[in-house]
């Protein structure tokens, strides 16, 4: 095997820092999101409540509130 170099390569640099970086899929962003925000902590809380006193109107409006705040927050996790 022969192996060959330019005398004014660099060593380790494969691609540009800009164009190589880690992209998360939507449901793992979701994932951090809820893990996170201090907000969606306490909506999912209260929507666990929610279910569980069967509070349907209550745990629809929590479910509205969860996907409008996962909205707001989706440009901030895909800088």
């Amino acid at each position: 095997m022969e192996m060959y170099a330019d005398t004014d390569a660099r060593g380790g640099i494969l691609e540009p820092p800009g164009i190589c970086d880690v992209k998360f899929r939507k449901p793992d962003l979701i994932k951090s999101m809820h893990r996170l925000d201090d907000k969606l902590v306490q909506l999912d809380s209260e929507l666990a409540v929610a279910d569980d006193s069967l509070a349907v109107e209550e745990a629809e409006e929590l479910r509205a509130q969860i996907a409008a705040r996962e909205n707001a927050l989706l440009p901030l996790y895909t800088q």
